[in-house]
């Protein structure tokens, strides 16, 4: 599930000027494109109305594989393909996973089990860890229980770093891609790692799976996210002080090198928008961004079908309308509410 899948209604403006509220029932085509369709939206959106959620019991779990434990880059990447071959399994029983993946070090911070006991997040991960014990890989594994999901995001996410500049791509893999490329996804990593000789790269990584537990989309997000299991960030440091010219270059190794060898290694993933380079040649629509990939064509709650090819002639300039507030209320059906 994502985040489009909770929105219960929008008030927002309209490029007539006009004021509207956006729900199931009124305006529901508004209502559908406004839920994933943007980053340029189709309306100035003043508040959004979300469903919330009890804050569940949970468990999380950290995993590291770094110098302490081997200075063997063999031993090292066959850690982090074992780890990835394991990534549908980890989603497809609820987990999400935020990885991060630098030069000898591979850090799990943190498995995250919504509603699960310490005992059932061991369950799910004592296949692979009992792999990278089989195959003589080392690592750090801590597991710990907590009685919200607010106490594990304190204790186990950490924060934010700032400070310093970078380009950053990245790409989804979907089930089919770890089932059948796992291999190719890995020296993928190890090109993102190492793009050329002078640089040196860096990942985050994200598994999750927005298709447990909403198989069927209500909104205008990309059918391709319902079959998610690995979103890659792929990151390269960019120097202070650096040239014009210097950015240019690096812009050009994270697009046609990095974020290439990640794109070759999928079957039919995509990105987000935000996270495309305008100078890739190969962009063609905002969230698909291969022509080898089918679009989808995503048909609207009375009906029309959108396709999913890219509309905007100019994408990278196109305008945008922008969030200017977001409300969290209770939200009431319209009978609830006098009919109205």
């Amino acid at each position: 599930m994502i985040a489009a899948d909770n929105v219960l209604a929008f008030e927002a403006i309209t490029a007539t000027g006009q004021y509207v509220t956006a729900n199931e029932w009124l305006n529901p085509d508004l209502f559908w494109a406004l839920k994933g369709g943007g980053p340029a939206s189709f309306a100035v959106i003043l508040s959004v109305t979300m469903k919330t959620f009890p804050d569940l019991p949970s468990a999380g779990a950290t995993l590291y594989i770094n110098t302490t434990h081997t200075f063997d880059q063999d031993v090292w990447w066959n850690g982090t393909a074992i780890f990835h071959k394991w990534s549908n399994h980890f989603v497809d029983n609820g987990l999400y996973v935020y990885f991060e993946v630098f030069p000898f070090t591979f850090r799990i911070r943190p498995f995250v089990a919504i509603g699960k006991t310490t005992a059932q997040l061991q369950t799910i991960l004592q296949p692979f860890l009992n792999e990278l014990t089989a195959k003589g890989v080392p690592y750090e594994f801590a597991i710990k229980g907590f009685p919200t999901f607010y106490d594990l995001y304190v204790d186990l996410f950490e924060p934010e770093a700032s400070g310093s500049s970078a380009l950053t791509g990245g790409w989804m893999f979907n089930h089919k891609d770890v089932a059948t490329n796992n291999g190719g996804i890995v020296n993928a990593f190890k090109t993102v790692m190492f793009p050329r000789a002078d640089l040196v790269g860096l990942m985050v990584g994200h598994l999750f799976n927005p298709g447990y537990g909403a198989p069927q989309s209500n909104s205008a997000t990309n059918p391709a996210w319902r079959n998610a299991t690995d979103f890659i960030i792929s990151i390269l440091p960019v120097p202070d002080g650096a040239s014009l010219a210097q950015k240019a270059d690096l812009q050009n190794v994270l697009t046609n090198t990095m974020d290439a060898a990640l794109r070759g290694a999928s079957t039919s993933g995509c990105t987000y928008v935000n996270e495309v380079s305008h100078s890739q040649s190969s962009l063609v629509d905002p969230c698909v961004a291969n022509d080898d990939i089918p679009r989808p064509t995503r048909t609207s709650p009375t009906g029309k079908a959108i396709s999913g090819v890219r509309s905007t002639p100019n994408f990278g300039s196109s305008a945008r309308s922008g969030t200017l507030s977001v409300s969290f209320t209770r939200f009431q059906p319209p009978e609830q509410r006098g009919g109205k």
